[in-house]
């Protein structure tokens, strides 16, 4: 699966991170992708379990302005081929 983070420019930091429903101990996007940076985009792709429900955490980062930002989140399936 690939999941992508997008907002607009500013001087706003998004961050996000997937986590296993059953086990939030467990975070699948650390070291994919989805780090501390101040990009307008995030991206990484992740291998999941068929059947399993996940939950992604969006939030900004420190040093924010306080305010809401608009973003959008685009999840696409991936198989284990590529396509």
């Amino acid at each position: 699966m690939q999941v992508r983070l997008n907002w607009p420019n500013g001087d706003d930091d998004l961050d996000m991170y997937l986590f296993a429903a059953t086990n939030p101990e467990r975070d699948f996007s650390v070291g994919l992708g989805a780090k501390v940076n101040v990009d307008d985009d995030e991206l990484f792709t992740v291998s999941v379990e068929p059947d399993r429900n996940y939950w992604l955490w969006v939030g900004a980062y420190q040093g924010g302005s306080g305010t809401a930002i608009p973003y959008s989140v685009t999840i696409c399936p991936r198989s284990n081929d590529g396509s």
